[in-house]
């Protein structure tokens, strides 16, 4: 979870109710709206570095995203367009910084962000936590290796991605057990013991790895060596 997840997060549980407020929430976290879409617009002109070099002093430029406009004229209609595009570029300099903006921004919205606030390419400290204006619902899965969450979100002042921070090994055991035929009796028994110390993830598909070693069970079923009881957390999800 990130350091600026929601207090509702802070939750244990023995079963997923999928009509719950809080699931409906994790799993939205995952969907795109228009201001996650613009946000992320915002955040990618600040990690898009400008590739201007001065054909002089050959020294690459560094200067900052800014929100420009051009005329577009087609026919007889001009419209007005708005671009990412670089603080320091001069007319006739090539190569400057310049993103095009995606049809599904909120261009007021955009222009709010770069007046009013400061990116933190370095995600958001714990100790701005309590300033977060929106709390984040995203949780991930223990096998993941992000370091910081997809989104971005805003302070009073600034934006920037929360940094990912780990609950610890869930407590939850998961048992298997196997009939002596698995012809004559074809099913395998499953048993969780305990009570999950995280908020149910959102669903995702099963893990190759976890696919292979359950068909291994069914395949080995002949194995006179098989204990009728083994413990396979490690080959699943807590």
């Amino acid at each position: 979870m990130s350091i600026l997840g929601s207090p509702e997060l802070d939750i244990e549980h023995t079963f997923v109710d999928f009509e719950s407020q809080l699931y409906k929430k994790i799993f939205d976290a995952n969907e795109s709206s228009i201001n996650t879409i613009t946000l992320n617009t915002f955040g990618q002109a600040y990690n898009t570095p400008c590739l201007y070099t001065d054909p002089v002093t050959n020294i690459q430029c560094n200067g900052k995203p800014v929100l420009r406009e051009y005329k577009k004229i087609d026919n007889t209609i001009s419209t007005i367009r708005k671009f990412v595009g670089c603080k320091n570029y001069k007319l006739g300099q090539k190569g400057h910084h310049y993103i095009s903006i995606n049809q599904n921004v909120n261009l007021n919205y955009l222009e709010q962000l770069f007046q009013n606030y400061i990116y933190c390419p370095n995600g958001i400290n714990r100790e701005d936590q309590n300033e977060i204006i929106d709390k984040c619902f995203t949780v991930l899965p223990n096998s993941s290796v992000r370091n910081y969450c997809s989104f971005l979100h805003k302070t009073n002042t600034q934006i920037g991605k929360g940094k990912i921070i780990n609950k610890g090994n869930c407590p939850v055991k998961f048992y298997h057990i196997l009939p002596d035929n698995l012809t004559e009796c074809p099913f395998i028994v499953m048993i969780s013991t305990g009570v999950h110390n995280h908020p149910p993830p959102p669903p995702v598909k099963t893990p190759q790895n976890i696919m292979e070693n359950l068909q291994k069970i069914v395949n080995n079923e002949y194995d006179l060596d098989l204990t009728r009881t083994l413990d396979i957390s490690h080959i699943g999800h807590n």
